[in-house]
């Protein structure tokens, strides 16, 4: 009869901790999205790591990827071009982003 006490716990444990990780999983990419929702719909600039800026209206944004309508491109030294339909970026390619 030990045994099955002693199993019974254990898969109580197993039950418990796997129920709590997938809880905290949860919890840690809902954080981790968040910044992404707070800009979503907003006029934002985002500086890429090769000097160049891109301002546009961040509409969406699926993993790695940002996705800006109503985009214009700035490089140093250069006037603002507009780029049409929507632009997509990866966001290894991201310096940092502002929100004006």
């Amino acid at each position: 009869m030990e045994w099955i006490a002693i199993v019974a716990a254990s898969a109580l444990a197993t039950v418990t901790s796997a129920a709590w990780l997938m809880w905290w999983r949860r919890w840690a990419d809902q954080r981790r999205e968040s910044w992404r929702d707070a800009l979503t719909a907003r006029r934002v600039v985002v500086n890429l790591k090769s000097g160049q800026a891109v301002a546009g209206y961040l509409v969406r944004h699926h993993g790695p990827l940002l996705f800006l309508r109503s985009a214009q491109l700035h490089e140093p030294g250069t006037d603002p071009v507009d780029i049409d339909g929507e632009i997509i970026i990866d966001r290894a390619e991201v310096d940092f982003i502002q929100a004006p």
